[in-house]
């Protein structure tokens, strides 16, 4: 589980990126996300899986003025 931030402008466009990341991957993903920006993610795969997706979409995000903050542990993946 993981708090995420980012541009309300870019809601729709991150969307897509995580749609992507995740369906590439074969990772399982819920988001609660306010219109605000700020929304709790959930994945869900195997620890290598996982790992790569976290990467690709934390470098996503940060690419955008957006961050992830993780606040369950998964498997050693750090969102941080």
């Amino acid at each position: 589980m993981a708090k995420i931030t980012l541009l309300p402008t870019d809601i729709a466009k991150t969307l897509d990126s995580l749609k992507a990341i995740c369906d590439s991957r074969k990772v399982n993903w819920q988001l609660a996300l306010q219109a605000t920006g700020i929304g709790m993610l959930r994945l869900e795969a195997d620890p290598s899986r996982l790992s790569e997706a976290v990467k690709q979409l934390r470098t996503e995000l940060q690419s955008r003025g957006g961050a992830t903050r993780r606040l369950a542990p998964s498997a050693g993946i750090a969102f941080d």
